[in-house]
This record gives structure tokens, C-alpha cells and sequence, in this order.
């Protein structure tokens, strides 16, 4: 018996074309699929260059032929973002350590955590000091000023309080103060009662120092002279008084119980708690050694500087309005007694006018108007013409002037205004520094002020 064909499948032309079809749209969706990748790929590439080859070197700013990069000045602030929050939660325990008597750490607090939320400003006082530190580079290079690798490290180890060859206790020695002494003239102004009481004496005392008078009634913010160097005083040139040697604090060295390792231990957690600032061990040593040069250069501008400064002594008479003051103008010039005459305006309209003893000050510390106002007056007794602030109308009367020694504090903050000053000059003399278009969207934003801290220094604010 014969076998039956076995049927075959005929392939038709329709089914060639359908294969062909199908073939087509398999290839141009693996072409569809690789064409997206391949920009996916491209994409996060090109982020990652951006944020970690592109950005970081894209130039901000140029001092000269020296360039601040974007990557050094967003490390910069970030460490600046990162100490404000530590100031200003280090002011705030300060306030819950002193309850009610804390307010004014609280107020600190309270300032610290608005400037950071001013992101354009600490980014601009960033960029100004990283261009004001290239200047001071520059010019120290040109005078031979260095800071050695010995001056970062000990440096450090001081902010870290470690003290490998002990640390400091303070003892006893004499150092000079002035005392003012007031002419008749003053005294007749200010009807101070001239009651001698004799500055207490000690079975210590250091050799050289002499008891002196002094009134009863003595004027506020006694001016001192600079620990460090001796003035000699004389009625012509210090109109502040004599020198009279005190009592104050040096240090002698103590043994520490503070290690090497465990030193090195806080440097590491310190540097670990800055991971989210990126900022490495050598760039902190920077931070240190640019500070140091700033100080090594206010010493060679300023160290020789004479520590006094011309300051004045002065009280005034605050009201509302013009008219007023000059009225009270008028009646102090014909004779009427100053506080007599606070007193009887305010019997009238209580509180209506207020009068105060300013003391000795020198100048940047008033408003303006008020400070070219009380330094154009020469004579004591000498009274100024009505002067607008924004507190209202001053009636000013000098009560002294003249060059006034400084004490050590005082001393320090005339050199650095001086060194500001004389910054401020080298940088207007530089046409050679430029702020590059663009830069303030490259300020960042973190760290954060943690929102429970936020939480809490703003519960208490309500309280």
C-alpha cells in the first residue's frame, strides 16, 4: 500500500512580508532602546563630570594671576555654615545654663541662626576673605612674613587644648592702669564731689606701686594703658591722669594629662563630624596657617603702633524734636544747671527728656552725625548745636579730649582696625581682582540648621 504525502506548508509572499515587518520592528525598538541608554549613560555622566571634574575648578573669582575655584569656596562655606551652627548652639546651652540672666546668649543664638538664612551674604563674606587672604599672602611674601609648619601645629594643638609642654596657670604681677584725675573745670561742670578714698593696699605690694586718690564720683569706661608698655603722664599730655601699676594675670607652665593619641583621637572626631563639608586635614591646616599670617602681618604693620588713641568724653541731652533742643540749648548756655534741668523737663512730661554720661570713647563706636558732631567740640564746657540720629535730637557737651592710653583689649582692636583699614586701601589700589559673573549660584545652602534645633530656639523665643 502506498504511503500518503505529508502536506507541506506553502510560504506565501504575505507571510515573507509579515517576517520582514516583524523583523524591522524588533530592530528599530533595539536601536530605540540603545539610542535612550546610550543618553542615560551620557546623562549621568555628564552630571557627574559637571559636579566632580567641571564645577569644582570653574573659576569664581581672580586675584591677579591666582584663581578661587568653585570647589575650594563651597568647602569654605560649607566650614563657615558648620561653625555658625556650633556658635550658635553653643550660645544657646549658655542661655539654658543662665536662665533668665542668659538672654543675651540667647539674643546671639537667635542672630547666628538669621545670618545663616542670609545664603548670599556668608557667601560673599567667604569669597571676600579668601581674596583678602591671597592679598595678605602676597604682601607678606614681599616683607619675608612666613608661618612654619611648627606654628600650624602648635596651633592646632592649642585650639584642641593640648598642651605637650604643659599647660597655663595664671600668678601675679604688676602691670599699669590709668587712673583719670578731673580738672576744676571738669568738676565744676559735672559737680562731682572731690572726697579722697584711698585705693586699698595689699602686704603684696609689687615694688614701685603707690596708693592714689580718687573721687567718689568718678567718670564710667576708665581708660588703661596697654600692659605691655610703660607711659609716662603729665597733665599737658594726658589729660586722662597718671599711671598706677595693678595686680593682673601672667602664666607659668603646668604638666598636662592630655596624651599625643588622645589629641589625635579629637582631631579625627572633629574631622569626621565634618564629613558633610568635605573638608580635609590639610585644608583645615590652611584655615590655621591663613589666620596666623593675618596675625604675624597686623604685628609687622601695626606692632610698633603707640597704644593710645584720641578719644573724647562727652554727655548729652536726648529729645524728640528740634525745637526742643534747641530750647534746652539755649537754657544751658544762659546759665541753667544740666541735670536741673532734665529733672524739671521731666517733672513736666515725664520721660520727656533723658540725658547720659557717655565717658571716654574714640571714633567708629557712635552713629556718624553724632561723632563728627561731638569731635568738632574743643573746649570743655563746649556745647554742640542740635543733632539728628536715628534715636532723635542730641544736645552734646564735651567734658574732655585728647590722646588716651589703651588698655590691652582696646589695644588689639586698634590694631586690627588699622590693619582692616589698611586692607581695605590695597584693595582699592588692585585693579587686578575679579568676581566672576554667575558666582552666587554656586553658594551652597548646607549644612542645615537642624530643624529640633530650630524646634527648640524658637519655643523658646515664644515663652
Amino acid at each position: 500500500m502506498s504511503k500518503k504525502p505529508v502536506a507541506q506548508n506553502n510560504v506565501t509572499k504575505k507571510h515573507i512580508n509579515r517576517s520582514y515587518r516583524e523583523q524591522k520592528q524588533l530592530k528599530i525598538i533595539y536601536i530605540v532602546t540603545g539610542v535612550v541608554l546610550a543618553i542615560i549613560i551620557a546623562l549621568v555622566a555628564y552630571g557627574l563630570i559637571d559636579s566632580y571634574l567641571v564645577k569644582p575648578n570653574k573659576v569664581l573669582a581672580k586675584v591677579g594671576e591666582t584663581s578661587i575655584k568653585a570647589g575650594e569656596f563651597q568647602t569654605q562655606v560649607k566650614y563657615s555654615r558648620f561653625n555658625y551652627i556650633n556658635q550658635a548652639y553653643t550660645f544657646y546651652q549658655y542661655s539654658q545654663m543662665f536662665g533668665s540672666y542668659g538672654s543675651s546668649y540667647l539674643t546671639a543664638a537667635q542672630n547666628m541662626v538669621n545670618q545663616l538664612f542670609d545664603t548670599n551674604g556668608i557667601g560673599e563674606n567667604v569669597l571676600d576673605t579668601m581674596i583678602e587672604n591671597i592679598l595678605i599672602a602676597e604682601e607678606a611674601e614681599k616683607i619675608g612674613v612666613t608661618v612654619s609648619k611648627e606654628e600650624i601645629d602648635l596651633a592646632l594643638q592649642e585650639a584642641f587644648e593640648f598642651f605637650p609642654n604643659g599647660t597655663y596657670t595664671p600668678t601675679i604681677t604688676a602691670t599699669s592702669v590709668y587712673t583719670p584725675t578731673i580738672s576744676e573745670t571738669q568738676l565744676a561742670i559735672l559737680k562731682y564731689t572731690d572726697t579722697p578714698t584711698p585705693l586699698p593696699t595689699s602686704t603684696n605690694t609689687p615694688e614701685g606701686w603707690e596708693p592714689t586718690n580718687t573721687t567718689t564720683n568718678t567718670p564710667p569706661n576708665e581708660p588703661t594703658t596697654n600692659p605691655e608698655i610703660s607711659t609716662t603722664a603729665s597733665e599737658e599730655s594726658d589729660p586722662a591722669g597718671t599711671a598706677t601699676p595693678v595686680p593682673t594675670n601672667t602664666v607659668t607652665p603646668t604638666p598636662t594629662p592630655y596624651t599625643t593619641q588622645g589629641y589625635a583621637k579629637a582631631v579625627k572626631t572633629y574631622l569626621d563630624n565634618l564629613s558633610s563639608v568635605n573638608l580635609s586635614r590639610e585644608q583645615l591646616r590652611e584655615v590655621f596657617k591663613n589666620q596666623l599670617l593675618r596675625e604675624k602681618m597686623v604685628e609687622a604693620l601695626f606692632g610698633d603702633l603707640d597704644p593710645v588713641e584720641d578719644q573724647i568724653w562727652v554727655r548729652h541731652i536726648l529729645v524728640d524734636s528740634e525745637e526742643k533742643a534747641t530750647e534746652i540749648r539755649e537754657r544751658i548756655i544762659s546759665g541753667e544747671d544740666w541735670s536741673e534741668l532734665v529733672t524739671t523737663e521731666n517733672e513736666t512730661v515725664p520721660e520727656s527728656v533723658t540725658s547720659e554720661d557717655l565717658g571716654w570713647f574714640g571714633k567708629g563706636v557712635m552713629e556718624e552725625a553724632f561723632e563728627i558732631a561731638a569731635f568738632k567740640l574743643e573746649t570743655v564746657g563746649e556745647i554742640s548745636e542740635p543733632i539728628q540720629t536715628s534715636f532723635g535730637w542730641h544736645v552734646i557737651q564735651l567734658i574732655g579730649k585728647g590722646p588716651i592710653a589703651l588698655n590691652s583689649s582696646d589695644y588689639v582692636n586698634l590694631k586690627e582696625t588699622k590693619f582692616a583699614e589698611w586692607l581695605t586701601d590695597l584693595k582699592s589700589t588692585r585693579t587686578d581682582i575679579v568676581k566672576l559673573e554667575g558666582w552666587e549660584k554656586l553658594i551652597p545652602e548646607t549644612p542645615e540648621v537642624p530643624t529640633s534645633f530650630l524646634t527648640e530656639l524658637y519655643s523658646t523665643i515664644s515663652q
